[in-house]
């Protein structure tokens, strides 16, 4: 045994045998890390389009959330305006207020410029809060981010206090974070010629 771990098995380690397991090990780790990474980001890999991207994503986040106001918001080029944050694709109960542009202050823009999440659970205690429906009580915002690339926002709206769950935060992030791989991967531009208005 000693023979082995003295002499045999660094012999083994350095030469040519050595160098391909090192390689084939290190391949087999990327793939298994790329695969987890995909299992994790890449929900919407199916998605051909961005109609069926937003619909099917918007439908996950209600199903996730369980309330009546959702929004998937997205950062366009606005042309001599600059960039825009617009509402993409949202799911809203009738009689309560829709709106497509997204105030450059407030709950949302912050959450986009920071690339943090927040998550009010008093609503009426946030000086940013844009009283846009007067039965929200608490928000949840996630930002669409990857690498530094910031795409948009998810925006929840519910009428309890304290109705954002850490499950559901961490959902949404999931929900994100696919959102933006298969931006990415669709080679989002930002032009909001090519984006379509999706309401459930």
């Amino acid at each position: 045994m000693s023979f082995f771990t003295g002499l045999l098995f660094p012999l083994l380690r350095d030469s040519i045998i050595g160098k391909i397991l090192d390689w084939v090990i290190e391949w087999f780790s990327k793939k298994i890390v790329k695969h987890r990474d995909r299992g994790r980001c890449g929900k919407y890999e199916h998605c051909k389009n961005y109609e069926e991207l937003l619909t099917t994503a918007i439908s996950d986040i209600v199903d996730i959330t369980k309330t009546d106001y959702n929004q998937i918001i997205l950062c366009v080029n606005a042309g001599s305006h600059g960039l825009s944050l617009l509402v993409c694709a949202d799911k809203i109960a009738d009689g309560k207020q829709k709106y497509r542009v997204v105030a450059n202050n407030g709950l949302i823009a912050t959450s986009f410029h920071t690339g943090k999440y927040i998550r009010m659970a008093k609503i009426e205690e946030n000086s940013r809060y844009f009283v846009a429906v007067k039965e929200t009580k608490s928000e949840l915002v996630v930002p669409i981010q990857m690498d530094g690339n910031k795409v948009g926002v998810i925006n929840s709206e519910a009428p309890e206090k304290y109705y954002y769950t850490n499950k559901m935060l961490k959902e949404l992030q999931e929900i994100a974070n696919s959102i933006c791989l298969r931006l990415v991967e669709m080679h989002f531009s930002g032009d909001p010629q090519e984006i379509p208005y999706i309401s459930l």
